[in-house]
């Protein structure tokens, strides 16, 4: 069986080659995939639309992004310039999101360089057209999934739980439905 792996050229934007993100990360690991046949070809995501993007995102706030008039601070909260490419490759990678959930049913399986919360947009997705009753968000990085926590918080169809460092992003934490706080310096 294939595996279906998600994948845009519009993933990599154009944010400066001395910005701290490593966004040719994606470029890089598409054609590795690629290279080694793990995957023949990607399924190509759309842009999201501005209603599946509206479930968890404020009107204000997607207009603000497509047009490129959100204030300074938040630009700053968000890490990436607000630029055409970061604007595009944002939709186009929520959008990958969305239908990356959709092959999950049918093969089985925020802040901080986030503009838009695309688990939190897939998750609205799958709910409205009642693919899915009830949602896990499993957050595993370094920061804590603060942006799911607020989104869901009297949600009772998702169950957010994230596994983070303490005493990283952000200072003040929300509260998950279930969160694990790690001490710094752990290793495996």
């Amino acid at each position: 069986m294939e595996l279906p792996v998600v994948n845009h050229k519009d993933y990599v934007a154009k944010i400066g080659d001395d910005h701290k993100f490593p966004i040719n990360k994606f470029g890089e690991l598409a054609k590795y995939l690629i290279d080694q046949k793990v995957v023949n070809k990607f399924h190509n995501p759309t842009p999201c639309s501005f209603e599946t993007l509206n479930r968890a995102h404020s009107k204000n706030y997607i207009n603000d992004i497509k047009n490129k008039t959100l204030d300074k601070n938040a630009i700053k909260k968000i890490g990436f310039p607000l630029v055409d490419s970061v604007v595009q490759r944002s939709l186009v990678a929520t959008g990958g999101t969305v239908l990356a959930s959709k092959l999950a049913l049918n093969y089985g399986g925020g802040a901080g360089y986030c503009v838009f919360n695309d688990v939190a947009v897939a998750a609205h997705y799958l709910l409205d057209r009642g693919f899915a009753n009830r949602i896990l968000i499993v957050d595993l990085d370094v920061h804590q999934g603060n942006g799911n926590s607020d989104i869901f918080k009297d949600n009772r169809h998702v169950f957010t739980f994230s596994m983070h460092s303490k005493t990283n992003y952000p200072a003040k934490k929300s509260i998950s439905d279930l969160d694990v706080e790690l001490e710094d310096n752990l290793e495996d």
